[in-house]
């Protein structure tokens, strides 16, 4: 990438001032330097904060400035993988600048001369202004150091200053176009509890997100636990007239959705994910989601997270909430009927199958654990 420089529009100015600017860099670099502590740089601002592919600008300032009329500068970023320079604008009147950009590892190192025939008269004096953009999260140092020149060709050999350069993944919040509160998305379990060798739902639910045209999800999970069988589309697909693809590792499961228009619902199911139990534990999915609006922006947002706890499986616990309760013998009742099918084991009079005997059992259980005997 070339580093881009400041044109003179003026022809005369061009000629005049090329033939002093290269008088005063020949007198630069043949006039001995001197090491005085009174003259110094710095930057301003000297803290950056930015998102990847963000750019921020940085001056860099002589003081005292005073007849300061060149400098020769050398800018290293320690970790051009993070941030990077992609402009230095020279700031001197009618000034003259040539750059040298070389890769050292990871280190990007600028060196610069500049000069300029109509000298500072302030107290303090912007010498270049830098373009810095963000590349990849993490937090890196660029150090500048050099000289600086006085029209009468003395130098002054000035201390380093360093910059702070933080780069962060963006966290947006949604347009204000969400009348109903924060968009987000939340991870919801059909059951809490779970049992080897049953296959369970957890839903991933958009909320509050009225205008969002699209969604892709990265959630994580202990693939030791569980086998995922199949992730299926919600009505967020539907509703947006869209696509829908997903992809599922051991670990991982990368789900993407996206349509031309708009969601029109508060509360929509993005989709749901059927999964096998292998063993007991506390199943964790978590992960991130970015959300496209109409408008084609996008947000980034943290999945809220769902627990899961597996275990081995509890005789009749049909709604599988981990006690044996009255909405189990509803269920039996719904099972012994064909009306659906038991996700555990309940042959509780031991003939080989469900039947009106082992509701009786199981409603005779729970009524002793009311009353405690």
């Amino acid at each position: 990438m070339n580093l881009k420089i400041m044109k003179i529009p003026n022809l005369n100015t061009i000629l005049v001032s090329s033939i002093i600017a290269i008088s005063i860099i020949m007198i630069v670099a043949t006039v001995p330097i001197v090491h005085a502590a009174s003259y110094s740089i710095y930057a301003s601002p000297s803290n950056l904060v930015l998102s990847p592919g963000k750019t921020a600008l940085v001056s860099i300032y002589a003081s005292p400035g005073v007849n300061v009329s060149g400098a020769r500068l050398t800018i290293i970023v320690y970790d051009s993988s993070i941030a990077t320079i992609t402009k230095v604008t020279p700031e001197l009147p009618n000034a003259f600048i040539a750059c040298k950009r070389m890769i050292l590892g990871k280190e990007l190192v600028v060196r610069c001369a500049l000069a300029s025939a109509t000298p500072c008269k302030g107290e303090t004096c912007k010498i270049i202004t830098m373009t810095v953009k963000g590349v990849n999260a993490g937090t890196t140092r660029i150090v500048i150091n050099g000289t600086v020149g006085l029209y009468n060709g003395t130098v002054y050999v000035v201390p380093p200053v360093t910059i702070s350069v933080t780069v962060k993944s963006p966290i947006i919040s949604p347009p204000p176009t969400s009348p109903q509160g924060k968009c987000r998305v939340v991870l919801i379990a059909e059951h809490n509890v779970t049992y080897i060798n049953a296959r369970d739902i957890i839903s991933a639910v958009l909320l509050n997100c009225p205008q969002a045209a699209g969604v892709t999800l990265k959630l994580t999970y202990n693939g030791t636990l569980i086998n995922v069988v199949n992730v299926i589309p919600g009505d967020f697909v539907k509703i947006v007239g869209g696509m829908f693809k997903n992809v599922v590792t051991h670990n991982e499961i990368v789900i993407a959705a996206a349509g031309a228009r708009a969601c029109d619902k508060s509360r929509t199911v993005i989709a749901k994910i059927i999964f096998e139990a292998k063993k007991p534990g506390m199943l964790t999915m978590y992960g991130q989601a970015q959300i496209a609006y109409s408008n084609g922006n996008v947000t980034y947002v943290k999945v809220t997270p769902i627990v899961v706890r597996i275990r081995k499986y509890l005789e009749c616990d049909l709604n599988m909430n981990g006690r044996l309760d009255i909405g189990d013998v509803v269920l039996l009742l719904k099972a012994i009927l064909g009306k659906i099918k038991p996700k555990v084991p309940c042959d509780l009079n031991h003939n080989g199958r469900i039947d009106i005997g082992d509701a009786y059992l199981l409603l005779m259980k729970i009524m002793k654990q009311l009353l405690g005997t």
